[in-house]
């Protein structure tokens, strides 16, 4: 009788334990299955992930390019008021171009806000200019000549200020028969931009 108990218990144990073992190997071999196909899917994300990535990086590249041509546009639109629509008083300048003031106002602006570029000199210029350089910002803006008489002659411009903050020194430059004229003895003023 013994020994049919045991006979009887362990069939109990091997019966119980083909459905539970079985289930178990299903459950494992489910799971692996899974686990590929999540690495594998893995895989594919990541793959997708750079090509977003790259696509972004090159549409800033561009959307900072087209800034740029944009603020190139603007000034020269602001800038390129002609000539015959300055005003006039008595007489026209001649002689090599001396300056002697430069400005930019306001002489505190917020990034992007307006700014006023103005060069007074004495006799006559082919072309003036204004140079603003602070940090890693360094460019060179045309200005329209906006009056004249028989001493002198008044250029401006109206330009966005730059988008960073920080101190930014300018300097005038102006050009007549091929030379170039500074404001003698003078080094660069500045404007703040916060």
């Amino acid at each position: 009788m013994r020994r049919a108990v045991w006979g009887y218990v362990l069939v109990a144990f091997v019966v119980g334990l083909l459905p539970g073992g079985a289930g178990a190997f299903l459950l494992w071999r489910t799971s692996t299955g899974t686990r590929a196909q999540l690495m594998s899917r893995n895989a594919q994300l990541n793959s997708e992930n750079q090509a977003l990535l790259q696509r972004v990086n090159s549409a800033e590249a561009s959307v900072s390019a087209l800034t740029s041509k944009l603020d190139q546009l603007n000034a020269q639109v602001l800038g390129t008021r002609s000539v015959s629509s300055a005003s006039t008083g008595t007489g026209t300048p001649s002689g090599p171009p001396s300056i002697f003031e430069r400005s930019v106002t306001p002489s505190e602006v917020s990034p992007g806000g307006k700014v006023t570029l103005t060069v007074k000199l004495k006799g006559h210029a082919d072309v003036a200019k204004i140079r603003i350089a602070g940090g890693s910002f360094d460019k060179i803006y045309d200005l329209a000549r906006e009056s004249y008489d028989s001493d002198g002659e008044v250029w401006q411009n109206v330009i966005k200020a730059p988008s960073a903050g920080g101190t930014y020194r300018y300097y005038a430059i102006a050009y007549a028969g091929g030379r170039k004229y500074t404001m003698p003895g003078a080094s660069g003023w500045s404007f703040v931009v916060k």
